[in-house]
């Protein structure tokens, strides 16, 4: 149970795989009131704006590295002498209308609030 864009926003931020979210501000609607979605982007996907009523989506605001090779994404954790670029991408307010479509694997929030 989410109970704000806000939150839902600072939910993506702390999940490294997270590339954008989307909440459900509609009332009354199970699987979606509240709910918060995280969605995945694949490497130089770009997220695309579609109208939707009654959610509200957005990007995280944090420091992304700008390219993952497919040793560093198998083993995250490993400590890493290789230098990684990043770009930061400015943190921009929710809109209303707005839904994130990604070709990643899209799930609710497993663990509610």
């Amino acid at each position: 149970h989410i109970v704000s864009a806000t939150d839902c926003n600072a939910k993506c931020e702390r999940e490294s795989n997270c590339g954008a979210w989307t909440w459900g501000k509609s009332r009354h609607k199970p699987g979606l009131s509240d709910v918060c979605f995280l969605k995945k982007l694949m490497d130089d996907e770009k997220p695309k704006k579609h109208h939707q009523e009654g959610v509200v989506s957005g990007i995280p605001c944090k420091d992304r590295p700008a390219s993952t090779t497919k040793a560093e994404a198998e083993a995250p954790n490993e400590p890493s002498t290789k230098a990684v670029s990043t770009t930061t991408t400015k943190w921009r307010p929710p809109t209303r209308t707005t839904t994130v479509t990604t070709r990643a694997q899209v799930h609710p929030n497993a663990n509610p609030g």
